[in-house]
């Protein structure tokens, strides 16, 4: 007994030993990096957060007087983009149900208590969950909804929820026609596709509506975003057939980051700068995928990804220059 009483030590003092060499170890990296990286054969910050797949970023500031601002907003495996121009305030999708309080809490932060316009892009939980707390938390003027004349009307609790809230507080409820425009502040947000009807593989299977997902364009100056939602390839393919010029600086990766969207042609034509990926870590997609990954690198785009880096926030300033933020998740 006293042996195996010994033995279990000796293992708990090797394992403590070994992490305290970890510990050192690291630390001894870091320190390495930081003090002599881009020095010989050390690497810098900015290079390993490169072979990592996401872009380094300076600390995150307010906003100057006539700046823009494009919030992607850390919700977890979900979307929730919030526009700034000028004190103006719209929002893309609003995450989901648990990320809900996470949400309103950021929005409370920023002191916005009113958004000009709400846009879902389709009714997937992960981007609706939180819609109908931020029409109830904040005054909300028009809300965007998909074009449900193309596949069967969701009949969900969640997406009633939020139709009854905006019954309730006065929201007026659009169905935009591509080519549809809202003026916020200084600039202007597009409906540029209606996406596709997806068509149900079996009879019992459930409506896809990524595909019927509202791609929109914000435009303000020589900058441009542009978000997609969750459409895939067949949205893409529609995209890029369009007469629309797509070309963006600013590109919110499509579906996460998944395989089954950023196809080579829709990134070509786009050629962003920058791509953000919205979603959770350690998601159950493994999104972002690599092939996602490999199309923004064969584009030579700087990516950053809210389930690294938290929110993530794209500045414009008055004069055009663009400069990115992080803020980890407190």
């Amino acid at each position: 007994m006293k042996a195996q009483m010994h033995g279990k030590s000796t293992a708990a003092k090797r394992a403590q030993r070994i992490k305290r060499w970890l510990i050192a170890f690291g630390l001894t990296i870091c320190f390495i990096v930081s003090a002599f990286g881009g020095k010989g054969f050390v690497p810098t910050w900015d290079s390993l957060y490169a072979r990592a797949g996401i872009a380094a970023a300076a600390p995150i500031i307010p906003p100057e007087v006539g700046e823009t601002q494009i919030h992607f907003i850390d919700v977890g495996q979900g979307d929730a983009v919030l526009l700034e121009q000028s004190g103006h305030f719209a929002m893309i999708d609003a995450g989901t149900n648990d990320s809900e309080e996470r949400l309103l809490a950021y929005l409370e932060q920023k002191n916005i208590d009113h958004l000009e316009l709400l846009i879902m892009t389709h009714p997937d939980g992960d981007h609706i969950g939180g819609m109908d707390g931020v029409m109830e938390a904040l005054q909300v003027d028009e809300l965007w909804i998909p074009n449900f004349s193309k596949l069967k009307r969701p009949t969900g609790y969640t997406y009633q929820k939020i139709l009854d809230e905006a019954d309730e507080k006065g929201v007026q409820v659009t169905v935009p026609q591509e080519g549809t425009t809202f003026q916020l502040g200084d600039g202007v947000i597009t409906l540029i596709s209606d996406g596709v009807a997806q068509p149900k593989r079996t009879a019992n299977a459930a409506v896809d509506y990524n595909n019927l997902s509202l791609c929109t364009q914000f435009e303000i100056g020589e900058f441009s975003f542009l978000d997609t939602g969750d459409g895939e390839a067949e949205a893409e393919e529609k995209l890029v057939d369009s007469d629309w010029p797509l070309q963006s600086t600013l590109f919110k990766a499509a579906h996460h980051g998944s395989s089954t969207s950023n196809t080579r042609r829709l990134l070509q034509a786009v050629q962003p700068k920058i791509v953000v990926v919205s979603c959770g870590e350690d998601n159950l997609y493994d999104h972002p995928h690599d092939e996602a990954l490999e199309m923004f690198a064969l584009v030579k785009a700087d990516v950053y990804r809210t389930d690294l880096q938290g929110n993530v926030i794209v500045a414009v300033s008055k004069s055009g220059e663009v400069t990115v933020h992080t803020q980890n998740r407190s």
